[in-house]
């Protein structure tokens, strides 16, 4: 009796060990991908290492044999497939250095086809010149390629879902590739930008330059992203673009167009939130009021090559719905009858960036664009007839502010003494042909981030505070000639180990020139002798005198 119990519970136990055994097979038959997408990882991984590259070391069936687990790899077991599938192969800079002499490769589309639940496919930056084949996809919705030399663009008739297409700076030359985007139906995202592409912008296929209703990208209503730029496109902005009723980003800057500038595309669509028309020769006229209930605007972006434009914000007067991150309108003929500052900005209290350069603008320098938009990063009010006085608030702080440029204003002010204070965090001040009077301020040895600072070209007097330059280590442009400045030249705790310009000259400095580089990275046979240094003052009728000095990594420009 007691052998057959015996018998019995060892031939229960090795039931339930089969059972499982039976279960963790059945489990990593679960959790592990196909063998088809495994086989087909491999081939890609022996397309893009060629003969001798090494990347993507963990695609490797002897070590693991799941790909999903693989670097890169993301697979998606929810699906109701058996198996886990791959959705994601995120594969951009992978192809090695080493192969950059013979880098230049193509990609077989059928190591494409098991991956049939493929979603995301980022191939971007690798060298790769084209497709080979048709990418049959049905389940793909981003597909990246930039920043490879694409000798042409493989077909895209068998994507069906696609969302997102990147081509950007792939170095496309022609648009022939159009009339199988214009198919892509669901296309939300499109980017074309810094490519080659020339010649009039296509409003439809086989219509080149003209103006039609419908057609071409006009097509792709579910179009929420178009970014053109940095391209050579002419001509005008097809009307058609109207059609883009989902547009949020337009970005069109640094191309060619010079046609009637496109205020009836972008005052129609109210879903914009992000629209960059820069560098181009736009011409006629636009009304900003047009934007006044676009209430999703972030970024207008217009520097015109055509200082002919005419913008407008006061007539009619508009309180907008918007709250801009950043605005920038340079060199146009801005408010043509009042030349005011927008009186709209009033109303921002968000602003990153404001660029108001080459207007022409009359008034008193805008001190309460300071006051309203406090995390402010760039002003520059440059090239305008903006006067003092030059108000700060001295209680407060700009941590975010980075550049600021009120040059070429007939500013007539003194520079507030609290302004490195206000502004620690300056890579750039430009305050160069402003008029300003008095003297420079010690607390500009607060800046310690500062790189660029011209104070050139204005009236300021008496000498150089021994603070001055003391905490900045990072400068390497430095500006200040032609003023009343007198005095020994630089302060030897001045720490300019950074420098790449200095302009001294129609001052009435005294002392070595070589002093202030005492605690600068310049080798020692270059701080004295040689003629390098003077102790003589210079006054405005002096000839000013040119010197080089070279490091082993730069040339240090120095006039006085």
């Amino acid at each position: 009796m007691d052998l057959c119990i015996t018998l019995l519970l060892r031939w229960a136990l090795g039931l339930v060990v089969c059972m499982m055994v039976v279960i963790v097979n059945d489990r990593n038959i679960g959790h592990a991908c196909s063998e088809g997408e495994r086989i087909a990882l491999l081939k890609l991984k022996d397309a893009i290492n060629d003969t001798n590259g090494t990347a993507l070391p963990t695609w490797d069936s002897h070590n693991n044999n799941d790909c999903c687990d693989w670097e890169r790899v993301i697979c998606d077991n929810t699906t109701t497939n058996p198996r886990p599938v791959v959705t994601q192969l995120v594969l951009d800079k992978i192809r090695d250095f080493e192969l950059t002499n013979n880098a230049y490769w193509s990609l077989n589309a059928s190591y494409l086809l098991p991956f049939s639940e493929l979603q995301v496919l980022d191939l971007s930056w690798n060298y790769l010149t084209g497709v080979n084949g048709v990418i049959r996809l049905n389940n793909l919705q981003v597909l990246s390629l930039k920043g490879n030399p694409l000798t042409q663009v493989p077909s895209l008739d068998e994507l069906p879902v696609v969302q997102m297409l990147d081509l950007s700076f792939t170095g496309l030359t022609n648009f022939h590739f159009l009339q199988e985007i214009s198919t892509l139906s669901k296309l939300e995202v499109l980017d074309l930008g810094n490519n080659l592409l020339s010649g009039s912008l296509p409003g439809s296929i086989g219509n080149i330059g003209s103006l039609p209703t419908q057609g071409g990208l006009c097509k792709l209503k579910n179009l929420q992203h178009l970014d053109l730029s940095h391209n050579q496109f002419v001509g005008q902005i097809p009307l058609c673009f109207s059609n883009l009723t989902s547009l949020h980003v337009f970005d069109v800057a640094h191309n060619q167009f010079q046609g009637v500038f496109p205020s009836l595309f972008i005052s129609s669509l109210k879903s914009l939130s992000y629209v960059s028309l820069s560098n181009n020769f736009f011409r006629g006229s636009f009304s900003f009021s047009s934007l006044a209930n676009h209430s999703n605007l972030e970024v207008f972006d217009l520097f015109s090559y055509n200082s002919q434009l005419k913008v407008e914000t006061e007539n009619p007067p508009f309180i907008p719905l918007f709250q801009l991150k950043v605005l920038r309108l340079s060199n146009c003929t801005l408010n043509e009858h009042t030349k005011g500052i927008p009186s709209f900005l009033s109303y921002q209290s968000d602003l990153r960036v404001i660029d108001l350069s080459y207007n022409s603008i009359i008034g008193r320098f805008p001190h309460w664009i300071l006051i309203n938009n406090t995390r402010l990063e760039v002003l520059d009010l440059g090239n305008n007839f903006l006067t003092g006085p030059l108000e700060l608030n001295c209680t407060s702080r700009y941590q975010d502010m980075n550049t600021l440029d009120i040059s070429h204003n007939p500013i007539k002010s003194e520079i507030p003494s609290c302004v490195g204070a206000i502004f620690q965090n300056l890579r750039v001040l430009n305050m160069s042909k402003s008029e300003l009077h008095g003297v420079i301020p010690a607390s500009m040895g607060n800046m310690a981030l500062l790189m660029i600072l011209y104070l050139s070209s204005n009236s300021l007097s008496g000498l150089l505070p021994a603070e001055f330059l003391k905490g900045v280590k990072s400068l390497e442009f430095l500006k200040l000639s032609k003023n009343d400045l007198f005095g020994p030249i630089l302060s030897s705790k001045a720490e300019l180990g950074q420098l790449r310009v200095l302009r001294l000259d129609n001052n009435h400095f005294t002392g070595e020139i070589s002093d202030m580089f005492m605690n600068s990275s310049l080798p020692k046979k270059h701080r004295h002798g040689h003629g390098h240094g003077t102790r003589h003052g210079h006054g405005h009728g002096d000839t000013p005198k040119l010197k080089f000095y070279r490091t082993r990594t730069r040339h240090i420009y120095i006039k006085f």
